[in-house]
């Protein structure tokens, strides 16, 4: 890979990295997660800089940019970031006094590299430096795709939109391909040379990936990415037969071809499943015919269970879901709360929609109810 080319691949980084923080830090709601975030791209920005001045402008030090240790940090921002995400499940700000410790690894490379530095590769002995690239680059591969299979497990316990998940997973593949390529690179030549350039690939995914879910908020003119968690309160959304009557009217075209109450039961259980479980009432485009996919259980019989279970038509139901996990979100969210944000994240497609089904389901607007919470917490 030519000079050129690598310039331009860490530029087109560097763009993506600063639009993606001036849409973090001006436009989406200020939660840990992003504050970790904004952060992390900063770091990026820095990253992506110094390696391309020091070799376009320092070619011929070439341990300047192949030595030094920044993606021994991605790991760690990682992690705290997936932290910042569970706090935000458990809905309460928890803190971690052992964030440094996931740091050190980096800090005792970043001393290294700034004592080589200050000594002069040419009077360091060639063993020391063979030594110092394989355990680095080693490290630094184990270390990310460490944290990587981490944030596999862990986003998989948590209840995402569908945008921040893919987000994350993508962020995962990344970091794999980069630990396989640091690993690879040190195993195949014990000193690394232009061969590390494919890493920057990487970085330009990476880049790439946070900044194509920033922009995509903000064509929605919401943070439907945003992520909350907690239990929906299911008092509001799962019924029982005894404390729901049925759709009187809509009901009675159902006497000729009723599914058996049993059999109505276990179509509940499939429901509850994909609605309420997995939480997939948040993709704004969700409808019956892909819960009929999801379910198994024809379009028809469903709307006989949403009628006679739930008193209730699809829609509407679905309506509750996201009004439910809207409420959840007021009641365990202390920082200031974008309404329009708030309907995204549940799942609207609109502002209007979100403040016409949260009027008919609570009475009062999604402002009104916000103000009164917070005069309740006083």
């Amino acid at each position: 890979m030519d000079t050129v080319l690598y310039i331009f691949v860490l530029s087109v980084a560097v763009i993506f990295a600063s639009i993606s923080y001036f849409i973090n830090s001006r436009l989406v709601t200020k939660t840990a997660s992003q504050a970790v975030l904004r952060v992390f791209l900063l770091f990026f920005i820095f990253h992506c800089s110094y390696i391309a001045i020091s070799k376009f402008f320092f070619s011929d030090n070439t341990f300047l940019s192949l030595g030094s240790p920044f993606m021994v940090f991605y790991g760690p921002f990682f992690h705290i970031t997936l932290n910042a995400l569970k706090t935000q499940v458990d809905g309460y700000k928890k803190r971690n006094t052992f964030i440094i410790i996931h740091f050190i690894p980096a800090l005792v490379f970043s001393f290294l590299y700034i004592y080589i530095l200050n000594i002069g590769e040419s009077n360091i002995d060639i063993s020391f430096l063979i030594h110092y690239y394989l355990v680095m680059y080693v490290s630094t591969g184990v270390i990310v795709s460490g944290y990587a299979v981490y944030g596999y497990i862990v986003i998989n316990q948590l209840s995402l939109s569908y945008r921040f998940r893919v987000l994350i997973i993508q962020v995962i593949w990344v970091m794999l391909f980069m630990s396989i390529m640091l690993v690879g690179l040190v195993t195949y030549n014990a000193i690394p040379n232009n061969d590390y350039d494919i890493v920057y690939f990487g970085m330009l995914f990476l880049a790439f990936f946070i900044f194509r879910f920033y922009t995509k908020r903000v064509n929605s003119t919401s943070n439907n990415d945003e992520v909350f968690v907690g239990q929906i309160n299911r008092d509001v959304i799962q019924h029982t037969d005894s404390d729901v009557s049925p759709l009187v009217d809509e009901g009675s075209k159902y006497e000729k071809s009723k599914v058996p109450d049993e059999l109505l039961n276990q179509y509940r259980s499939k429901v509850e499943k994909v609605l309420v479980e997995d939480k997939m009432f948040l993709e704004s485009d969700f409808s019956i015919e892909r819960l009929e996919e999801e379910t198994g259980v024809s379009k028809h019989h469903l709307s006989q269970l949403f009628t006679l279970k739930y008193n209730s038509n699809f829609k509407p139901y679905l309506n509750k879901l996201r009004i439910s996990y809207a409420i959840e979100i007021i009641a365990n969210t202390k920082e200031d709360i974008n309404i329009s944000e708030l309907g995204e994240q549940c799942g609207f497609n609109s502002r209007t929609s979100f403040f016409r089904s949260f009027k008919k389901n609570t009475g009062v607007s999604p402002s009104d109810y916000i103000d009164q919470h917070k005069q309740q917490q006083k």
